[in-house]
């Protein structure tokens, strides 16, 4: 017998199949989130970086980069995807 789909070793495809990812039992509000593996924190972040790369004006980003650069670290950027639940163009 299978056990539950895993996420795919190719980044790229991490996008395409999170929806495939083992999800964790409902909580209090009946929400499932991803269980995390390295590999699908790894894509997601690459993806952020992504979704990053394509602003347009990056004044206040460069500036926080240079600033504050603790507060737009992975683990940083790891916080804004549980939030939109690994979803890198929301985050």
């Amino acid at each position: 017998e299978r056990g539950p789909p895993q996420p795919s070793s190719n980044p790229a495809k991490v996008k395409a199949t999170i929806m495939n990812v083992p999800k964790t039992k409902p909580d209090m509000y009946q929400q499932e989130h991803p269980i995390e593996s390295q590999e699908l924190i790894d894509a997601k972040l690459a993806e952020l970086d992504t979704e990053l790369d394509k602003i347009s004006d990056k004044k206040n980003y460069e500036q926080a980069l240079e600033k504050c650069p603790d507060l737009v670290s992975k683990k940083e950027k790891l916080q804004f995807l549980r939030c939109e639940v690994f979803n890198a163009d929301l985050a």
